[in-house]
């Protein structure tokens, strides 16, 4: 019992020093106060005071926080990767082979974090066209809903569309009065012709040159942001023409011949 209680003592004794004094420094005497683990690579710090950048860049450290830091002594998150490149002269450092990598893939996450190198693909969302469209007056000051939109997730977008006009009533000016200039934007309701407070940018409103009598495509671009929580319908809204001219546009907006989409720039 003697024998036992006496290697309790020295082991004791062994391990008292190790659950007191828990830093580590490997080819460094020199480890910071909140540094658990610090590894000098290259053993080039300086015995006292702090380490220079340089001297850095070849070591390895574990914080209190358990953050890990590579060529820095200071990680911010759980894994910071300092190379000492800089915005002329990058030094890319990083390297995750899983079998999947290849050129141009992007990193994607799963729902649950895991990585996996894809091609990239980036989001987009399709508009619903109204079955005949929206017959569009060319003598009106005022906006006209196409009831054709386009419903987007929380973020910001670039939203294209491309509307077909081929067809309309009324008698034709002469040949060199056929040229009329339309007007389009976003509404953020069937029943509304106000242009949306989501257009981002200078251009909130495009306009397109239609010359009468042929077949024609109004076609314009909107960035939107959309700063809900939830998806938000966008509606094409087309007109103030005031052309002057006794003619309306029939069926603009109906999905033939029309196009109508949007890609995701920036999650909310």
């Amino acid at each position: 019992m003697k024998n036992f209680s006496k290697y309790i003592w020295v082991l004791f004794i062994f391990l008292f020093p190790l659950s007191t004094f828990s830093q580590i420094g490997i080819n460094t005497e020199n480890v910071g106060s909140n540094l658990v683990l610090h590894v000098d690579g290259s053993k080039d710090n300086p015995l006292t005071g702090a380490a220079t950048n340089a001297q850095m860049l070849n070591d390895v450290v574990i914080d209190e926080y358990g953050n890990v830091g590579v060529g820095t002594n200071a990680p911010g998150t759980k894994l910071h990767i300092v190379t000492g490149g800089s915005t002329i002269a990058p030094n890319s450092q990083l390297t995750i082979q899983t079998g999947d990598e290849g050129v141009d893939k992007v990193l994607y996450s799963s729902a649950d974090g895991t990585g996996i190198w894809a091609a990239y693909a980036p989001r987009m969302q399709f508009g619903t066209f109204s079955p005949s469209g929206a017959n569009i007056a060319i003598n009106t000051t005022n906006y006209q809903n196409t009831q054709s939109y386009i419903s987007l997730p929380p973020g910001e977008w670039l939203v294209f569309y491309s509307l077909y006009i081929n067809n309309y009533t009324g008698t034709l000016p002469a040949f060199d009065n056929r040229r009329i200039y339309i007007l389009s934007s976003l509404s953020e309701s069937l029943s509304s012709t106000s242009v949306s407070g989501d257009i981002t940018g200078s251009w909130t409103i495009q306009g397109s040159s239609v010359f009468l009598g042929s077949q024609n495509q109004l076609r314009g671009c909107f960035k939107i942001n959309n700063q809900t929580g939830s998806d938000k319908a966008y509606y094409l809204i087309v007109g103030k023409i005031n052309a002057g001219l006794n003619i309306v546009l029939n069926n603009v907006g109906q999905a033939e011949k029309s196009s109508f989409y949007a890609f995701g720039i920036k999650d909310a």
